[in-house]
C-alpha cells in the first residue's frame, strides 16, 4: 500500500504517503479476535483463560514431521543432521517452485520444537529451535 501511494504521487506529478495503515487480517488472523495487551495481562493476573494459541496451531500451513526423543535432543544441540530424511513432501513443494513454503514444523511428544527449512530433498537446516515445556 506504501508503494502504490508513491506510485500515485509519481504519476501526478507530485508526492504521496499513507496518514495510516492498519493490518486488518494476517492468514487466519482477523483484528477482531485480537486483545489488547492490558487485557491479557489483567486476565493472566486473575488466573483467567485468556486464550492464547499455542505456537504449533500459530502456524497451520506448514507440514510437520515428528520426531523421536534421540532427534529431538540432536535438535536442541544444534545438529541440522538430525533432520536428514525427514523432509516432508509439502516443504519440498517449497524448493521446487523457488517459493517460501520451504519451510516445516518438527514435533516431538505432540509440541512444536523447532521450525526448520528445507534445503533439498533430503537435507534441511534448523531455523529455530523453541525452549522445551
Amino acid at each position: 500500500m506504501r508503494s502504490l501511494a508513491r506510485d500515485i504521487g509519481i504519476a501526478l506529478g507530485s508526492a504521496a504517503h499513507l496518514a495510516e495503515l492498519r493490518r486488518t487480517r494476517s492468514g487466519g488472523f482477523a483484528i477482531e479476535d485480537a486483545r489488547s495487551m492490558a487485557t491479557v495481562l489483567t486476565a493472566l493476573d486473575n488466573g483467567e483463560d485468556v486464550g492464547l494459541i499455542a505456537i504449533r496451531d500459530a502456524v497451520p500451513q506448514l507440514p510437520e514431521v515428528a520426531v523421536d526423543a534421540t532427534l529431538e535432543q540432536r535438535l536442541r544441540n544444534g545438529d541440522s543432521r538430525a533432520l536428514d530424511g525427514l523432509v516432508p513432501p509439502r516443504a519440498l513443494d517449497g524448493i521446487v517452485a523457488a517459493r517460501a513454503n520451504k519451510f516445516f514444523k518438527v514435533i516431538f511428544d505432540g509440541h512444536l520444537i523447532a521450525i526448520a527449512e528445507a534445503t533439498s530433498r533430503v537435507t534441511a537446516v534448523i531455523a529455530r529451535v523453541f525452549a522445551a515445556n
